[in-house]
């Protein structure tokens, strides 16, 4: 219920689809809802001590980025389809103007629909096809009817106070612990089972390698949105950290204009800590929906 807050927005879709939803492009389902966005992301680890050119870690050291056109359907049985362009790059980073070689065609499109995931090069040329296992957006076994759990996705983006509390409810269920903060917002604690996450040994100390063990994540009550998660180990020290911002569209919508997260992380085998940062920012937001 929460992924579909975090990446989605409105304005007028006229421009780019049809007014009448109708049949689906992607499927031969109808859709609820049609949302357009553009996606772009940046990655780099920075290393706590001197570089790491003579571990011949350098590609871990470059700055990559990576930008997409993202469409999705959402559907009236709630499953969902999706499509990415692969966009060139805007960046001067070395990394990103790497040529695979003439016998490795370059994916420039990926569309996931009806069961299948089918990936094509720049020619048009399908490329991939494999099983996709289709999935629900949300998962309608938490609401009254089918129906309702509709009108909740497009509330999500037209109106997302009225479902706020519902949200927050949803939350609370399935999480160890749920509390409302001094500043306002809620947090709530999920403890990871001792199975969910594998200890390596530790070159420098010969123990084991910190890992997260539990999560908190903060909602805005307002709107019912998460807009920050931490990972801790089993002492207590933070390990990651993921924090979202939202803003208002001219429209009116409340949508996540970024995503940033900083993972520290240790190498065993090079004895080198570092800290993975990858920061995603999503604009030119645009949603049709069908209430019908």
């Amino acid at each position: 219920m929460l992924s579909l807050i975090f990446i989605l927005g409105c304005s007028d879709f006229r421009d780019e689809f049809r007014d009448d939803i109708g049949p689906s492009s992607l499927s031969g389902k109808r859709s609820i809802l049609k949302v357009s966005y553009t996606e772009a992301a940046q990655r780099k680890a920075a290393f706590d001590e001197g570089t790491p050119e003579g571990h011949s870690l350098t590609y871990m050291e470059e700055p990559r980025s990576e930008r997409k056109q993202v469409y999705v359907e959402i559907y009236h049985d709630l499953t969902y389809s999706k499509q990415i362009i692969y966009l060139e790059p805007q960046s001067d980073f070395p990394a990103d103007r790497h040529v695979l070689p003439d016998d490795m065609p370059e994916m420039k499109k990926v569309i996931y629909s009806d069961g299948f995931a089918r990936g094509y090069d720049k020619a048009g040329k399908l490329i991939l096809e494999e099983p996709f296992e289709d999935r629900y957006w949300i998962d309608p076994s938490v609401f009254v009817s089918i129906e309702d759990a509709g009108e909740y996705v497009i509330n999500t983006y037209f109106d997302p106070e009225a479902i706020a509390e519902e949200t927050l409810e949803y939350v609370r269920r399935y999480s160890d612990r749920f509390e409302r903060l001094g500043d306002g917002s809620c947090m709530a604690v999920s403890q990871l089972e001792p199975s969910s996450f594998q200890q390596e040994a530790s070159a420098r100390t010969g123990e084991a390698a910190d890992e997260v063990v539990e999560e908190k994540t903060y909602f805005m009550p307002r709107y019912g949105v998460l807009y920050r998660t931490e990972g801790y180990t089993a002492d207590g020290t933070l390990k990651d950290i993921e924090h979202n911002f939202y803003e208002f569209t001219t429209e009116g919508a409340f949508v996540m204009t970024s995503s940033h997260y900083r993972n520290r992380r240790y190498s065993a085998a090079y004895d080198l800590s570092f800290v993975e940062h990858s920061d995603i920012f999503f604009e030119n937001y645009k949603i049709q929906a069908n209430k019908n």
